[in-house]
């Protein structure tokens, strides 16, 4: 009799399962496909009441073949197999799903959200490469020191769109500090390979020009500033100018500061004419000191004009002046050797 009334409640459970394809361990009502109800949902008993699923090894869960998406494992062990092929992301114990391909960490912990570079700081591990292929990689900020490499060693001021190398603190659109006063380090190193012969039509280490089309006068400068900080004044200049944008012809001028101020000393034209103590020179080199400035013409001064050579080899340079020491007077050379002392002189 009893033989008969199992055979009945297996039927009707076969039944159950089989129409209403749930299934209720430790729950007379499943609410859902499989559904676990502890024995003891409170109290103090010492039962064990869990889902154990199958505990595995990393190499047993690399070897499996066939696997549907879904599964579910817990790697007791990475001391076997390898992190390769399906097993990629097996780099600890824990539980793993198998997504089709790789079996995947389930993440544990008390947040919700993944733990990355964007919520949370982490060491790398190992060295690692991004490849974009034709994707962008861009990152936008407003604070002052938005992105920095090594502390100052290369720091991006997003707030004012400034650039620090040695500092976190550029003053200027690019600013180039060395770290250590004394130190040996260059600032700044510019090379270029294969120059050939540098003119104008080759490859150039430094540019500088003028965005501005209408500005024909100047096209950059290169400042020298006595005080110790970027943004002092200027203290002496070099700078390019009369600019001409359609055959491309520029000049330079040289400035210092003085005590009478900030001025050209030395103006240089696109034709060659050099002019000191003028901006515009009237031959190929003029020199006006004005006429309250106390500055002379110093010509070089030698014991003999036989003591003179040419640093080119051959003669000496027809119009080659001198003053002569000994005879005490101003001499020329001339084609047919040294002059005599020059009359008024």
């Amino acid at each position: 009799m009893k033989n008969k009334n199992l055979s009945c409640v297996i039927i009707v459970t076969i039944l159950s399962i089989n129409i209403n394809a749930q299934i209720g361990i430790n729950t007379a009502t499943p609410a859902s496909t499989l559904d676990i109800t502890a024995k003891n949902a409170t109290g103090t008993t010492t039962n064990v009441d869990g889902l154990l699923v199958p505990r595995v090894d990393r190499q047993r869960a690399q070897s499996m073949t066939g696997i549907p998406v879904s599964t579910m494992i817990y790697v007791n062990s990475i001391g076997t197999g390898a992190q390769s092929g399906t097993a990629a992301n097996i780099d600890t114990v824990g539980y793993y799903y198998f997504d089709g391909t790789l079996w995947t960490k389930i993440k544990t912990g008390s947040t919700s959200s993944d733990v990355n570079i964007y919520n949370s700081n982490g060491t790398l591990t190992g060295n690692r490469t991004v490849t974009q292929g034709a994707n962008t990689l861009a990152f936008t900020g407003t604070a002052n020191n938005a992105f920095s490499v090594n502390g100052s060693t290369l720091s991006v001021d997003a707030a004012n769109n400034l650039v620090g190398v040695g500092t976190t603190a550029p003053s200027s659109v690019l600013a180039v500090y060395t770290r250590t006063p004394g130190g040996l380090t260059d600032a700044l190193s510019v090379g270029i390979n294969n120059c050939k012969v540098c003119n104008g039509n080759a490859a150039r280490s430094i540019t500088l020009y003028n965005m501005n089309r209408t500005d024909d006068k100047y096209i950059g400068a290169l400042d020298f500033i006595p005080s110790a900080s970027a943004t002092g004044i200027s203290g002496a200049s070099i700078l390019g100018i009369d600019r001409d944008i359609t055959n491309n012809f520029a000049g330079l001028q040289f400035l210092t500061r003085n005590a009478t101020g900030f001025a050209a000393r030395m103006t240089i034209k696109s034709s060659g004419n050099i002019g000191m103590g003028t901006d515009n020179p009237r031959g190929a080199l003029d020199i006006n000191q004005g006429t309250t400035n106390t500055a002379g013409l110093v010509l070089p001064a030698n014991q003999s004009p036989s003591n003179i050579t040419n640093p080119a080899g051959g003669n000496v340079a027809i119009g080659t002046i001198i003053y002569d020491l000994t005879a005490d007077c101003v001499k020329v050379y001339k084609s047919t050797g040294w002059s005599g002392c020059l009359c008024g002189i």
